[in-house]
C-alpha cells in the first residue's frame, strides 16, 4: 500500500465514512467487486414516514399555497 500511496494510485480518505471493498480476480481472468454497505447503512437516517401521512403532508402543503 505505501509503494501505491507514493506512487499516487491510491490515496488516504478524509471522509468520515469507510466502506468495506474487495477486488476478487475470478477465475476468468475479471475482477469481482465486493461491498459492505453495513456500515454505511448504520450512519445514516432511515426515512420513518408512513405512505398515509404523505398524501396528508402534500394536501397540507397545497392548501397553504
Amino acid at each position: 500500500l505505501n509503494n501505491d500511496l507514493v506512487k499516487r494510485f491510491i490515496r488516504p480518505s478524509i471522509s468520515k465514512v469507510t466502506l468495506f471493498m474487495l477486488l476478487i480476480k475470478k477465475l476468468s481472468g475479471s475482477i469481482k467487486t465486493y461491498i459492505n454497505y453495513k456500515s454505511i447503512n448504520n450512519t445514516f437516517l432511515n426515512n420513518r414516514y408512513l405512505l398515509l401521512l404523505t398524501k396528508e403532508t402534500l394536501n397540507t402543503i397545497y392548501k397553504v399555497k
